[in-house]
């Protein structure tokens, strides 16, 4: 057998628990991008804008003009001849 022999004097290699770590170019400015935001946008004006490129435009409604039944019309038309 082979003999191996130690020297008790020597301190003893400490291996890193952790493996090396490299960060490229691209994730410093990802994550620089991300703590820094971008423009404050807010949510109505994306909607407004959405709505004014994607959207049909909406037009309000004519108020209608109910019209009553003839015959109600016509009463009421011999009520105010009455009065006069």
């Amino acid at each position: 057998m082979t003999e191996l022999t130690i020297a008790l004097d020597a301190p003893a290699p400490v291996a890193s628990a952790e493996p090396a770590v490299f960060v490229t170019e691209r994730e410093v400015l990802l994550a620089s991008a991300a703590a820094l935001g971008g423009p404050a946008v807010r949510i109505a004006r994306r909607r407004t804008l959405w709505q004014a490129l994607f959207v049909a435009p909406i037009r309000p409604r004519a108020p209608r003009r109910t019209r009553r039944p003839d015959f109600i019309e016509e009463a009421m038309m011999a009520r105010m001849m009455q009065r006069l």
